[in-house]
């Protein structure tokens, strides 16, 4: 309706959503305008840069019902509005869908008054003054953004060391209510334990005054954007939650408390203690103290409240560097083990960088949200500790932790960052930023010998873990040990140079029992290996700590042993020839699969598996099928360089964790077996007699199917698809020269 400069009109134009100003500004200088505004707001505004497919799917949240989706309101009775539905002038629009790491962000000290009926409850940001049909609200400083919420709602609130805890539900929607009601006495003491987990978790003090949580109808929708950290479900101070709980995880109450109930013993059957625990469980999963130790985004996640919306390092060069240099906000895991395979988002992050660098990958739009995301955490966790090769890793996060405090509610360029960390350490940022930025390519290790020793001849009771790696590639690595011991958990980061092999000696003072070690941005699938130690572990006398270079000849196989995995040239499956039924050609064909795919649920052709337990040096894989007639093969074959009797060796690809239960005609529950049929025939001859080995009798090693006196030329051992077990598998043979 108008735009004024200091009281004087100024010309502007309208081009959709943007509003342009005729006025000359030069460099560095400064504008203060005044803009009288009105009318409705228009939703197709909106995540114009999410998918239609997306944008389609019946519920934000899951799939179980249809509440459809609405991106904001203003009625009489409700308003909800945020910076997506462009509700308010910004310098900056909240998404770039052209470039959409270009992410800038405006600390601005909001002043907000709203008229409104009377019986309206309005929630904003900041501290709010009511009178009748009025509220305003007015904020101590800067935010990047701001929401504006109205409704029929109750409030519940206390005050805690300082902080104003508010929760808003509608009127006469007792879900969030009467549970917390319950806990009134109890809610300082569980509030106090879950900010110092959430302050733990981002080592940084809760930076708001209030926190607020308040109800939203259940078609309300928002989409997490990984260039910006956040969905609009957490804005500054205020969190959204869906109506009554609606497609929460955790969200019903009444069903937590029913499983705390069950879990807790009979002791601990008091109604607070177990309302307590429901709590605890709604608020990990919902809040993302859990999350963490997922690789999906949560939406729901408060990291954002403690740096999002906090502090951000403008970077025109590197735009998602905000993103990566907030890492060091990120308190350390120690001791987390998660199952990585080869479907995993940091898998095909990893395979996607092969080929690719993360400037390209930000450009990318055909990369899925999961696999860019868990990429972007990746990559953080590299330039962390590339930087902290070259400073003292203590120095660095301390350094980053104080950097984002100082300049908390501020917009700050990269270049400040970059002068003030060279006081501390004079080191070429820009050169190291640049080339983690650009560079494609990743490196690969090959691990041999993971074992536990225990120290003698010590007085302290000490143990050493010892390990050889070697990175074959033209790519430096590193990589991570999370080690579960006696005495406690720890990490530990081992750099491993392009082209180099060593011996890692770690020193433990308490027996370690599992190690988790993760080898990062690499060609290895799966990414993480798992190591359980539980037997007596060996001794050792030597103290030596450190890294020992060593011959990359020590991860040659042993002399006299050929090894033929299923990822190599001289391996190969076949498919039965039976003849279709007429149902199979109307059957819809299956999406193009991924290069490898779950074990379960099994299917009737040959498919790759990437697994912990399978063989293979950088890529441990398996073939996998349903168990058919035995007219489907897979064939190992390999030229024998002389003649003699050869022990030959099928690696059991078998997780010693499950089995499949049958139940026979009486009811009882037996494990099911997996005799495999192998038959070794030498190019000229006969076939011998299959050979039938049950997998699951056996561990996950080498299985030997005996010695065959062998010819010198080519062999080869196929495997049948007949078996009395649900499926076959196939990964590596083993030739051993015995005489």
């Amino acid at each position: 309706e108008g735009l004024a400069c200091e009281g004087q009109a100024v010309a502007f134009a309208r081009d959709g959503q943007a509003v342009l100003v005729e006025q000359a500004l030069e460099a560095g200088d400064t504008l203060r305008l005044e803009m009288a505004y009105s009318g409705g707001i228009d939703e197709r505004v909106c995540y114009t840069d999410v998918p239609v497919k997306e944008r389609r799917e019946h519920a934000p949240y899951g799939k179980n019902f249809r509440a459809g989706k609405r991106y904001a309101w203003v009625t009489e009775d409700f308003v909800q509005l945020t910076p997506e539905c462009l509700w308010y002038p910004t310098g900056t629009a909240a998404a770039h869908p052209a470039l959409p790491f270009d992410v800038r962000r405006d600390f601005t000290r909001y002043a907000l008054e709203v008229r409104h009926p009377e019986g309206l409850t309005v929630i904003s940001q900041g501290e709010a003054r009511q009178e009748p049909g009025r509220t305003a609200f007015t904020n101590g400083h800067a935010l990047p953004c701001l929401s504006l919420t109205a409704g029929h709602y109750e409030r519940m609130g206390i005050e805690v060391d300082s902080v104003e805890y508010e929760v808003y539900c509608f009127r006469g929607h007792g879900h969030f209510r009467e549970p917390l009601a319950a806990l009134r006495d109890t809610m300082p003491y569980i509030i106090r334990s879950i900010r110092h987990s959430l302050e733990y978790n981002w080592v940084q003090p809760y930076p708001f005054e209030k926190f607020v949580l308040a109800e939203t109808p259940a078609a309300y929708s928002t989409y997490l954007r990984n260039q910006q950290g956040y969905s609009e479900h957490v804005m500054p101070e205020v969190m959204f939650l869906p109506e009554r709980g609606y497609n929460l995880n955790y969200g019903d109450f009444n069903h937590n408390i029913k499983i705390a109930s069950m879990m807790l013993p009979p002791e601990h059957q008091d109604s607070i203690f177990i309302a307590q625990q429901a709590f605890y469980q709604f608020v990990d999963k919902l809040a993302g103290t859990w999350s963490r130790l997922s690789k999906e985004a949560n939406a729901l996640e408060v990291k954002p409240l403690f740096t999002q919306h906090t502090a951000f390092v403008r970077s025109e060069e590197y735009p998602i560097l905000n993103l990566v240099l907030q890492k060091a906000l990120e308190a350390e895991e120690y001791g987390v083990f998660l199952h990585v395979d080869a479907m995993s988002p940091d898998v095909q992050a990893n395979l996607y960088l092969k080929e690719h660098s993360l400037g390209e990958a930000i450009a990318d739009g055909k990369l899925g949200l999961s696999t860019l995301y868990a990429l972007i955490q990746a990559k953080s966790e590299e330039l962390q500790q590339l930087i902290c090769q070259r400073i003292p890793a203590e120095t660095y996060l301390e350094f980053t932790r104080d950097f984002f405090r100082r300049h908390a509610f501020e917009a700050v360029p990269y270049a400040t960052f970059r002068e003030e960390i060279n006081r501390i350490d004079s080191i070429d940022l820009d050169g190291l930023v640049r080339e983690w930025y650009h560079r494609r390519g990743t490196p690969a290790f090959v691990i041999r010998d993971m074992e536990v020793l225990q120290v003698t001849g010590q007085e302290k009771e000490s143990y050493q873990i010892r390990f050889k790696v070697y990175n074959p590639t033209d790519r430096d690595g590193f990589l991570m040990l999370k080690i579960m011991s006696m005495t406690g958990p720890w990490n530990e980061y081992l750099p491993v140079p392009a082209g180099q092999a060593y011996e890692f000696r770690i020193p433990s003072e308490g027996q370690p029992n599992a190690i988790n070690l993760k080898t990062n941005i690499s060609q290895n699938i799966p990414s993480e290996r798992q190591y359980q130690f539980r037997e007596t572990p060996g001794t050792t006398r030597d103290t030596a700590s450190g890294r020992f270079p060593i011959s990359p000849e020590a991860f040659q196989p042993a002399p006299g042993e050929i090894i033929v995995d299923n990822e190599d040239a001289g391996f190969s499956t076949q498919e039965s020839q039976q003849r279709h039924k007429l149902k199979d050609l109307f059957r819809k064909k299956p999406k193009e699969a991924p290069q490898y795919t779950y074990l379960f649920p099994v299917r009737p052709e040959w498919t790759a598996t990437s697994m912990d337990c399978c063989y293979g040096d950088i890529v441990r894989s398996a073939m996998f099928k349903k168990k058919g007639t035995g007219q489907a093969t897979a064939t190992w074959r390999t030229e024998l360089p002389e003649e003699g009797y050869y022990e030959i060796s099928v690696w059991n690809a078998r997780d010693e964790n499950s089995y499949v239960i049958t139940v026979t005609e009486e009811g009882k529950e037996e494990k099911m077996g997996r005799g495999q049929r192998y038959t070794v025939q030498a190019e000229g001859q006969e076939a011998e007699e299959p050979v039938i080995v049950d997998m699951e009798a056996e561990k996950n090693d080498w299985v030997s199917l005996g010695q065959f006196y062998l010819p010198a030329g080519e062999v080869s051992v196929t495997l049948t698809d007949e078996t009395e077990g649900i499926y076959v598998i196939a990964d590596a043979i083993k030739f051993r020269l015995v005489q």
